[in-house]
């Protein structure tokens, strides 16, 4: 009886063992595509600062952009037009209307920024949106989509390879726990970028990240003095408000 438990559990140990070697040889670093290109330098993503009003307008970015943005973090919604605008549409009075923001403006007004672009409300009408205005101005390689739906983001990846998304909430979740298991060489990566709130960020885990060829950001607290100090410490870009914005040396 013993003897036989004991080559039970050596059969287990040994599949684990090929298994492992399996996950190994078979997984292969994600492609970051142009949107985390290492040769443009760390990304500093600003949101604009919309003061009291709903809406983000397009002097809101203007200022972010002077203020040393290499890219933006936008939240949108789809408006009753089709378009995608920065902010809440939905939450806009008539009078603020016409200082709404879209997505195609943006892509127009900065043509050499990129773009995390958070669809507030996901659907199969927001995602056609996104994809509509990435191609009318050519913009695929500088979008990062950032869609908390699993069955959506998924139809995302399949229909638009070559337009980056980061990982949902479950998917980090995944991937962070993983990682604190010291398993993350077995992690099979689905999305190029992952986006960390400062308090769970560490230098391990975008090692970790990046050996999987995704890239990190970190979302900086607004108390953060030194914001850029996160790309220091290994992560690939941050996301700060407009008054912290700053260029990297």
């Amino acid at each position: 009886m013993r003897q036989g438990l004991v080559r039970f559990i050596l059969l287990v140990i040994v599949l684990l063992l090929i298994f492992g070697v399996y996950r190994l040889l078979t997984i292969d670093p994600i492609d970051a595509g142009t949107f985390f290109n290492p040769d443009a330098g760390p990304l500093v993503l600003v949101e604009p600062e919309g003061g009291d009003a709903a809406p983000l307008t397009l002097a809101a970015f203007q200022a972010a952009a002077a203020g040393g943005a290499t890219g933006f973090y936008t939240p949108v919604s789809l408006a009753q037009n089709g378009e995608l605008v920065a902010a809440a549409a939905a939450e806009t009075s008539d009078d603020a209307s016409g200082q709404v923001v879209s997505l195609d403006q943006l892509l127009t007004e900065f043509p050499d920024a990129r773009f995390a672009v958070e669809l507030r409300e996901p659907s199969l009408q927001s995602l056609a949106a996104l994809l509509h205005s990435a191609d009318t101005h050519n913009a695929r390689g500088r979008l990062l989509a950032l869609v908390d739906d699993q069955q959506l983001v998924e139809t995302l990846r399949q229909q638009a390879p070559d337009l980056a998304t980061a990982l949902t909430s479950g998917e980090t979740s995944t991937f962070l726990t993983v990682s604190r298991f010291g398993l993350a060489p077995f992690y099979r990566p689905v999305a190029s970028g992952l986006i960390l709130p400062a308090e769970q960020f560490s230098a391990r885990t975008a090692r970790s990240a990046q050996s999987g060829g995704m890239a990190v950001l970190v979302v900086a607290p607004q108390e953060s003095d030194d914001p850029l100090s996160w790309i220091e410490q290994g992560a690939d870009g941050v996301i700060i408000g407009r008054s912290q914005a700053a260029q990297p040396d």
